[in-house]
């Protein structure tokens, strides 16, 4: 049989007529919930076509789409083949987060625990009572009670950092210049796995000096998105209802296997022979016990930091819960992804702004040396959390950097929105199935929020400017019951290595140094394209 180049055409061009068909169809979506969208979504990708080219970074496809419709209080969205609905509107934010939370209570991803054991019962995929209980039971892992018998294993690993740099300064190449140049994000890649192991699993390890060790090497595994893994979160996020068929599970055997054995294991050592450390695996088996209590007393009278989100009377609940293995090993991966991750983009984009900005720089020197000269050496976490222009500098960076620049929820029952803009009569009612999507780094750089948004600036967050942001503008750590529930714990760990970094060193800019910075397209998080290139200069003071 002979190959005929007619039928292939006409397949050919059926194919594409009925895929631009259905992306027509598709676009409508909105239209036909009476709900104002981008004209035309491209088919599977949605309002994420020029990201999924890399010609730009997903929040830049985000911001495209709000700034579309200004006047609108919500507009249609097109994540991948999901239609999500995007709230521009502070009230109708409060309203899905917090007084109508029982009909959102839950995120989109919500994967079956039968089919994903470790990753399905992670508090951030649970819902419902699940969901409720374990949060409760979780909250107090975290309290400023419990975080203060923590900072001294942190500030630990912080000083590896310092002296490693220190090391650095005696290679010939830095004698002669004065200053180690740096890529410091992988460096912090490796502190804040540091702390991870320290503060979750009990390890000392120090990756900077051991660069092979497994622990560091199965958490860059567990961060590798590309190839395969990123055809993995793209299921996930996009086309939920593949999981089931395909049988995909994101997380590798291997990994699995590896924080399995390394939580359970843990555990047998310390029920055998009576360990006591004050970390998370500790405060875990506590929790499984049900010896855990919400307590946070010992905060009273102090501020825990601007961006520091305070847990509802869900987290404050008591419950007794049963627990298996499963639980205690998934919340023991969600601590080292949330530990890891946002404190480490944090902590980057923090350093490249003090360092191109050094008068910035040097105001918080100045703070951190008249607290060392009144204090000591010793960090204390409620006096190293009550550091006033420190808060302000990191409130800043979570603003223009938000390393969580969006956060969604999934509807269970019936919800009716106000209406969309002073035109319309009535609002849309959200119909249970239906997903919201809340675009928190676009509301972070809208102007009318934080004036001349691309700049940054700490002053914002001063005591006497502060009280003019609007609460419901700034969610670093999102709103409502299902903030993030470690928000104090990432704030530790980005502002004792600043502490201690810049105690000892000037950030100077170098040939190397971007300003401004390059975003990684190809990626879903918020990362340089070429790393952050900084010089290190020893101060007068060391």
């Amino acid at each position: 049989m002979s190959f005929n180049w007619w039928d292939a055409l006409l397949l050919l061009t059926s194919f594409i007529v009925i895929f631009f068909a259905y992306g027509y169809w598709e676009s409508g979506y909105f239209k036909r919930k009476g709900i104002k969208n981008v004209p035309f979504s491209f088919p599977l990708v949605g309002n994420l076509l020029n990201h999924s080219l890399a010609k730009e970074h997903f929040v830049e496809s985000v911001l495209r789409v709000y700034r579309a419709f200004p006047k609108e209080k919500y507009v249609g969205f097109m994540q991948f083949n999901n239609g999500l609905i995007m709230i521009r509107d502070l009230e109708t934010i409060k309203q899905i987060g917090i007084k109508d939370f029982e009909s959102f209570p839950s995120h989109m991803m919500a994967i079956d625990e039968s089919f994903d054991p470790i990753v399905g019962k992670t508090l951030i995929f649970i819902a419902g009572d699940e969901w409720k209980d374990m949060r409760a039971t979780l909250s107090p892992t975290f309290t400023s009670f419990k975080l203060k018998n923590m900072i001294s294993l942190v500030d630990q690993t912080a000083k590896q950092l310092i002296d490693f740099y220190f090391d650095k300064l005696n290679e010939p190449e830095n004698k002669v210049r004065g200053f180690v140049e740096v890529e410091i994000a992988e460096n912090l890649s490796k502190y804040t796995n540091d702390v991870a192991a320290s503060t979750i699993f009990g390890m000392s390890i120090n990756s900077l000096t051991e660069k092979h060790n497994e622990f560091f090497t199965m958490g860059l595994k567990l961060f590798e998105i590309k190839g395969l893994q990123l055809l993995k979160l793209v299921i996930y996020f996009g086309f939920p209802a593949l999981i089931r068929i395909t049988g995909v599970q994101y997380l590798q055997k291997q990994l699995k296997s590896f924080f399995r054995n390394l939580v359970l294991g843990s555990i047998k050592l310390r029920e055998e022979n009576k360990i006591v450390r004050h970390d998370m695996i500790q405060l875990l088996m506590e929790a499984w016990k049900g010896k855990l209590a919400y307590d946070d007393s010992q905060n009273e009278g102090h501020d825990a930091g601007f961006a520091t989100v305070k847990e509802s009377t869900i987290g404050k609940q008591i419950i007794q819960r049963e627990w298996t293995e499963d639980d205690i090993v998934a919340q023991a991966v969600l601590y080292f992804l949330a530990g890891y991750e946002t404190p480490r983009t944090t902590l980057s984009f923090a350093i490249h702004e003090l360092t191109v900005n050094p008068e910035i720089q040097n105001k918080l020197q100045i703070e951190i040396d008249e607290f060392i000269a009144e204090k000591g050496d010793t960090l204390e976490y409620l006096d190293l959390m009550s550091m006033e222009y420190m808060d302000m500098v990191v409130c800043e960076t979570l603003r223009k950097w938000s390393p969580v620049h969006a956060t969604d929820r999934k509807c269970l029952k019936p919800c009716k929105l106000p209406p969309a803009n002073d035109s319309t009569d009535e609002g849309y009612t959200v119909q249970a199935g239906e997903g919201i999507f809340i675009p928190i780094h676009a509301i972070h750089h809208d102007p009318q929020y934080f004036p001349d948004p691309e700049k940054f600036d700490p002053e914002r967050f001063s005591n006497e400017n502060k009280k003019n942001i609007n609460p419901l503008a700034y969610l670093p750590f999102g709103i409502g019951p299902r903030n993030c529930v470690g928000s104090r714990y990432g704030l530790m760990i980005v502002k004792t290595i600043i502490f201690r970094l810049l105690s000892k060193f000037d950030l100077v800019m170098t040939a190397k140094t971007q300003n401004p910075v390059i975003i990684d397209n190809k990626l879903l998080t918020i990362q340089a394209k070429d790393g952050i290139w900084i010089g290190l200069q020893p101060r007068n003071n060391c």
